[in-house]
């Protein structure tokens, strides 16, 4: 609407929104556990920009739209898949223990949202009282911690029922590599199956990078954005199928 607007750097590194929840928001992203990086970048744009006039006040700091992002106004978040800690139902409990230090565990699409294809977000609850430092050291520290249950998690299922696994990760990597309509969830849920079956070394020949790849370029904007014209719900789901067929038979030539 008039008054609003999101610029986005070539790199699709930063973003930033202009009168969206905030007047303005700045956004880093980059991929692995790099959120000191991703902070340091963030810093940077933000420089120039602290001419503004910001609403703050000396007691809380940065005011924000949201109450929670009162303080320093810096939100760290880590996007993580824990397929195997889903499987064992122990994402409750952890979810649980985050909220007891600060830390607030979501589903891929942001508060509220459930998890498909078992990946999460986690990041601070709240800003302030905590230096920038701090909040990206403990969103990280987290994160790391939750990476090696994951770990340890995957070995568990291996050493108790690994065929069944291996069954499930195999169906997967058929039914991407041969349907012919797909919705994002059932994608989504498909493509965790086979990034944590390359993971585990089940399906070797198949990267990691490239399962990334395809959990975002799967998505609905991704492929509209290809598209020359609108595209209908059916059209997405083929055009879904077609751009997973792709990449795996490519993914299998290249092995």
């Amino acid at each position: 609407g008039p008054g609003r607007g999101a610029a986005v750097d070539s790199r699709g590194i930063v973003s930033i929104m202009v009168n969206e929840e905030d007047h303005i928001r700045i956004q880093a992203i980059l991929g692995g556990m790099r959120l000191h990086e991703a902070s340091r970048i963030a810093r940077q744009v933000d420089g120039p920009l602290e001419a503004l006039d910001y609403a703050f006040d000396s007691r809380c700091g940065y005011l924000t739209s949201c109450p929670t992002n009162v303080g320093t106004g810096l939100r760290a978040s880590v996007m993580i898949h824990l397929p195997a800690l889903t499987h064992l139902g122990r994402m409750g409990k952890l979810a649980f223990g985050c909220g007891k230090v600060g830390l607030t565990v979501r589903g891929l699409f942001g508060e509220g949202s459930d998890s498909p294809g078992a990946l999460y977000q986690v990041s601070n609850q709240v800003t302030l009282g905590q230096t920038e430092d701090e909040l990206v050291e403990k969103v990280s520290s987290a994160a790391l911690g939750l990476v090696k249950q994951e770990q340890a998690a995957r070995g568990k299922i291996l050493s108790g029922k690994g065929i069944d696994l291996e069954d499930k990760v195999w169906r997967a990597w058929a039914l991407l590599g041969f349907s012919r309509v797909m919705e994002a969830r059932e994608a989504l849920e498909l493509l965790s199956l086979v990034r944590m079956g390359s993971g585990m070394g089940i399906l070797p020949y198949v990267r990691v990078g490239t399962m990334n790849a395809l959990l975002l370029d799967t998505q609905k904007a991704h492929i509209q954005a290809r598209a020359t014209g609108e595209l209908s719900v059916e059209d997405l789901a083929a055009k879904r199928s077609a751009i997973l067929r792709e990449a795996l038979a490519s993914g299998e030539k290249g092995s």
